[in-house]
């Protein structure tokens, strides 16, 4: 499906959205946003997507906030109930959404075009992309959830100096502080994500869906709620039917078939 702002791809129960203002190197507008708040209310109803591809098309992964659409003469009721709006439509349910979500980041990742591939779960990286906290630059503040993420991926003293500084994080550097799990070659960056994407949907979708979840409860958890979450995530995936059919596989020396 193609729509103004956003495309989409089906495969085998991987969704992949690719963001389409390339001529704006996919600069973040108000369209955009609605079209994204739409396709994450699909991926919520629908169990057959087990794992979302997050990419941009042409040169860049994106560009931030459409600097065409940043009035400066704007109240500032109005200012925050738009952020506040972006925040709810696209950064909050994208860290939310239950299915893993990979970011494929191509070119430039700028400002909120940052933020947006921090909310992933994996974030893998083509070799000539760079990664940019560049809000001051604008005269702004760290915004789209950059300063809880950012700290959250590459720790608090490695942010502060990154979003002070405005930092141009090259791909390689990224991926020496864990901001991205790999670095590949440009033209290999959607086979390396596909890849991932279809190891994530060969297992239990239940399962997958719940290991997401319990890592999350990790990140913010003392080790006696992890035992308590741990233990009740258990019970549930013990008791789906695709685990009795991983052992009947497993025994049968077979691939498993999972349902949803």
């Amino acid at each position: 499906m193609a729509d103004s702002t956003l495309s989409t791809e089906r495969r085998d129960g991987i969704l992949t959205i690719a963001l389409n203002r390339a001529e704006a190197l996919n600069a973040w507008n108000g369209a955009m946003r609605a079209e994204m708040k739409s396709v994450f209310s699909t991926i919520r109803n629908d169990r057959s997507v087990h794992c979302v591809i997050l990419t941009g098309r042409g040169r860049a992964f994106s560009a931030g906030g459409d600097i065409k659409e940043m009035e400066p003469h704007r109240s500032p009721a109005t200012i925050r109930d738009r952020l506040r709006n972006f925040l709810h439509d696209v950064i909050v349910p994208l860290v939310e959404l239950e299915v893993p979500i990979i970011a494929a980041v191509n070119g430039l990742a700028v400002g909120a075009g940052m933020s947006l591939a921090l909310a992933a779960d994996i974030i893998i990286a083509a070799q000539s992309s760079y990664f940019s906290p560049a809000f001051l630059k604008v005269g702004l503040i760290p915004d789209a959830c950059a300063a809880y993420l950012l700290t959250r991926r590459v720790g608090p003293a490695r942010a502060r100096e990154w979003c002070l500084r405005g930092a141009r994080i090259s791909a390689l550097e990224a991926q020496e502080v864990n901001l991205v799990s790999r670095v590949v070659p440009d033209a290999d960056l959607m086979t390396e994500a596909l890849n991932i994407a279809r190891e994530i949907s060969a297992h239990a979708p239940g399962a997958t869906r719940l290991t997401k979840a319990l890592l999350r409860r990790a990140e913010r958890s003392t080790l006696d709620e992890m035992v308590e979450f741990e233990a009740a995530y258990m019970a549930i995936a013990a008791s789906d039917p695709n685990h009795a059919e991983a052992l009947r596989a497993f025994a049968e020396k077979r691939p498993p078939k999972f349902g949803e």
